[in-house]
């Protein structure tokens, strides 16, 4: 089953992905602790604008590159050979996390 089709194509997650980002409470008190120190004591329009314009690129860079690898990743997920190939990475993952842990 096509995953786009059954749930309305990418606009509709477009909007379910836009909608859950503007009600997420995290994220505007993320920007409310961090962004205030780097604005000057009374901050202009153009200081303002900047910082929002700024933020938006960031966050527009962050998505475009995380649905580029996550499109590409679910092709490799596809093969038969996939849950191996996740074992084998988790496996080394974990065993070189045991030995910083021993090494530490």
């Amino acid at each position: 089953m096509n995953l786009r089709s059954s749930r309305g194509g990418r606009r509709s997650g477009f909007g379910t992905g836009f909608i859950s980002s503007l009600t997420n409470p995290k994220t505007a008190l993320f920007f409310l602790a961090l962004l205030p120190p780097f604005l000057s004591v009374s901050p202009s329009l153009l200081d303002h604008g900047l910082m929002v314009v700024t933020v938006s690129g960031c966050i527009l860079v962050y998505g475009v590159m995380l649905s580029t690898i996550a499109g590409r990743a679910s092709h490799l997920l596809i093969n038969d050979s996939a849950p191996d190939v996740i074992d084998t990475v988790s496996g080394i993952v974990l065993i070189a996390l045991g030995i910083t842990v021993i090494a530490l």
